[in-house]
């Protein structure tokens, strides 16, 4: 039971660091001035794994930030999948 317990804290974790980085990248404008999409968040977080799991990665991102709208601390701007742009409202 002990080794699941740690197992879950792990992923808990890794889950939250995840959320960090989303927010610690849409908090700043994107590179064009305007807010991120979730595909242009994904090479910036995500730049020293190779290409191939940027797909997977732009899912599990876009999971994260709906997550975050729930909560009411991002703003859905527009879009779909990995078009879709969203905005920080309040500060983690």
């Amino acid at each position: 039971m002990v080794e699941g317990a740690k197992l879950i804290g792990t992923y808990i974790t890794h889950r939250l660091v995840r959320e960090a980085q989303n927010v610690s990248v849409i908090e700043r404008p994107g590179p064009d001035g305007q807010p991120w999409s979730t595909w242009g968040i994904v090479p910036t977080i995500y730049a020293a794994y190779p290409q191939n799991l940027w797909e997977p990665a732009a899912r599990s991102m876009n999971e994260h930030l709906g997550k975050l709208q729930a909560e009411g601390k991002v703003k859905r701007l527009g879009d779909e999948g990995k078009d879709v742009k969203r905005e920080l409202l309040a500060k983690l």
